[in-house]
């Protein structure tokens, strides 16, 4: 069973903050180790990121992701207008699908909205 381990480039976010620009995104990587050493391939997947309110891990956010870099095992997520407004701690979660398989990221990643 394939195992993957997000790493979050962010931490911290604006509560109500979204732009059109794509460089200005909450972005990661996907690891296949715990170590963060080995990117996982991508290629062919499709991405969601799941967002749970913590403590009580109600379901925040279920939306599409982008990936950047497939080899790289890069991906981005822009909001939209009101889609990270509630401020909060959340716990962050990326699920790859393709052909039928689906794999969720195991490791706990956190981002505040301030």
């Amino acid at each position: 069973m394939t195992q993957l381990y997000l790493k979050l480039n962010e931490s911290v976010w604006g509560s109500g903050d979204y732009t059109d620009s794509n460089t200005y995104a909450l972005t990661g990587t996907i690891y296949s180790d715990p170590s963060f050493d080995t990117a996982f391939n991508l290629t062919g997947f499709t991405l969601r990121i799941k967002m749970y309110s913590q403590p009580d891990e109600t379901t925040m956010i279920d939306e599409s992701a982008s990936i950047v870099s497939a080899g790289a095992g890069t991906w981005r997520f822009k909001p939209s207008q009101n889609i990270l407004s509630t401020k909060g701690l959340y716990t962050v979660v990326i699920e790859a699908s393709q052909s039928g398989t689906l794999v969720q990221t195991i490791n706990r990643q956190e981002l505040m909205i301030r």
